[in-house]
């Protein structure tokens, strides 16, 4: 009797208000969930019920440490999703997933229900391409080329190629064909070795002495510029003869030079002031100039209307945008390019 009689002693007194419930502080629902409700109600001066009511009304799971698993638990395994399982089980998504590989129990995927191909699906596969055949018979892409395989047909068939198209490859780089045909660098360059074409960089012409001592001492950019080759092929002459590249050093930065900072993206004063990006990116944090984004053009309505009447290059040259630009915008928007005669 004395232990109990000291026990209630030390506990504090129930609150109660005027509606006979207390309300609950921001404090006390934080700990909702990741302190025991007994433990929790005995600090607060509450019963278990009114915390264990709280808890469930907002949805909150109470953190239970490790204990063995139970024959109905397993038996759930495999039947939903680990984390659907972890929640309802009230244990980890590591946890549950670990027993069932334990077990060997494979995982729950829930499969689409297997729809038979129609004849009249099969002679539309046969008549469009792999990615409009999805869409119009409402299949996963995936779906169609096995279905296209099965059949004896490539799984995702492409464009085919004209004439006026296979004479252009080889005049320039398969990057460049690639924007000019609205294709994919992949694809020009696959098309290119099957016609047994070799690439432009491989035709390049033989390096004479006067060529090799120009290298290194100039930029590999200006060193290309007036050989006329790309900065590529120099590069790797340059590295093949173990030359090592010699820049000049810019001079120290002038008033007119820091005053420029901020002014415009740092690419562009770069390729102005004959200066490394990194370089002029360092002078300006150093002065804390802000950084200058940037500015892209929009496209307005009436630039958006040539986009197909013209050659790519025409109509960059038209509006100012770049070529690169100019063929992204039209393959954004789904418009064939011009096609080459």
């Amino acid at each position: 009797m004395k232990k109990l009689a000291t026990t209630l002693l030390k506990q504090p007194p129930a609150r109660t208000s005027a509606s006979g419930t207390v309300p609950w502080t921001l404090a006390e629902l934080k700990q909702l969930g990741r302190t025991p409700d007994s433990v929790l109600a005995r600090r607060g001066g509450r019963t278990i019920h009114e915390v264990v009511a709280m808890r469930e009304s907002r949805g909150i799971g109470l953190v239970t440490g490790p204990r063995p698993w139970a024959a109905r638990e397993i038996k759930l395994l495999g039947t939903m999703p680990d984390h659907e399982l972890g929640r309802r089980l009230r244990r980890s998504v590591w946890a549950v997933q670990s027993q069932r590989t334990a077990l060997k129990i494979p995982p729950f995927r829930p499969r689409a229900k297997w729809q038979a191909w129609k004849p009249s699906e099969l002679i539309l596969l046969r008549r469009l391409p792999a990615t409009e055949a999805a869409r119009r018979l409402k299949r996963s892409l995936g779906s169609v080329g096995r279905q296209r395989w099965r059949l004896g047909m490539a799984r995702y068939e492409s464009r085919r190629w004209s004439r006026a198209e296979d004479k252009w490859l080889g005049r320039g780089s398969d990057r460049e064909i690639a924007l000019w045909l609205g294709r994919t660098r992949v694809a020009v360059r696959t098309r290119r070795r099957h016609l047994g074409i070799r690439s432009p960089a491989l035709k390049a012409k033989k390096w004479t002495p006067a060529e090799d001592k120009l290298l290194g001492t100039l930029p590999d950019r200006e060193v290309a510029r007036r050989l006329g080759r790309t900065a590529t092929v120099v590069y790797v002459r340059r590295a093949a003869l173990g030359i090592l590249p010699r820049y000049p050093r810019p001079g120290p930065w002038s008033a007119r030079e820091m005053r420029l900072l901020g002014t415009r993206p740092d690419v562009e004063l770069a390729r102005e002031l004959q200066r490394s990006m990194h370089s002029v990116g360092r002078k300006r944090r150093s002065l804390k100039v802000p950084y200058r984004v940037p500015h892209y053009w929009r496209w307005t309505p009436a630039e958006l209307k040539l986009l197909g009447t013209l050659p790519d290059k025409a109509v960059a040259a038209r509006t100012g945008h770049t070529f690169r630009s100019t063929a992204a915008k039209r393959m954004e928007l789904g418009i064939a390019p011009v096609r080459l005669r």
